[in-house]
């Protein structure tokens, strides 16, 4: 048996291809979609919001993102039924997987309640660079620990 995408760090589109089958279409505009995908090897439902952004920045290019939510196999008939809502992203919860760079990577939608977790960190964050430009060593060394230190700071869940 396949490994499940919950457990890896990125999932490529052409694996998700492989294997996600569509169960249900929710509902299709011109602009965005949803679906209720399985994947044929783990048996994992997944709740796929895809939509259409026209980068006006960028001269009118279109990009097509993609958002992939798990659910519970008891909820499969609740979104099919429309007995629960299933909009982005006030319904989207939790962690899902979402377009990035390396193909879909997970994000953590954050609750309400972490902002003082995430101001706090904000403050850790500007005091150690206070600290760094008060120190004055601005070689290759000093970047790599500030950015390593930073880094750790931010991996440290609640």
């Amino acid at each position: 048996m396949k490994k499940s995408f919950k457990e890896q760090k990125a999932v490529s589109l052409e694996e998700l291809q492989d294997r996600l089958e569509i169960v249900k279409e929710l509902k299709e505009t011109d602009t965005e979609a949803y679906y209720i995908r399985k994947d044929r090897e783990t048996g994992e439902h997944y709740l796929h919001y895809s939509f259409l952004h026209l980068n006006v920045a960028e001269g009118g290019t279109e990009e097509l993102f993609h958002h992939l939510l798990p659910i519970e196999n008891d909820d499969v008939l609740s979104y099919v039924f429309e007995e629960k809502s299933y909009t982005y992203p006030d319904e989207w919860k939790g962690r899902y997987l979402r377009t990035g760079e390396e193909g879909m990577v997970w994000f953590e939608a954050n609750p309400e309640g972490d902002y003082e977790h995430y101001a706090a960190k904000g403050q850790e964050a500007q005091q150690k660079l206070e600290a760094f430009k008060q120190a004055g060593a601005y070689d290759d060394d000093a970047i790599r620990k500030l950015l390593s230190d930073m880094e750790k700071m931010f991996d440290d869940k609640k």
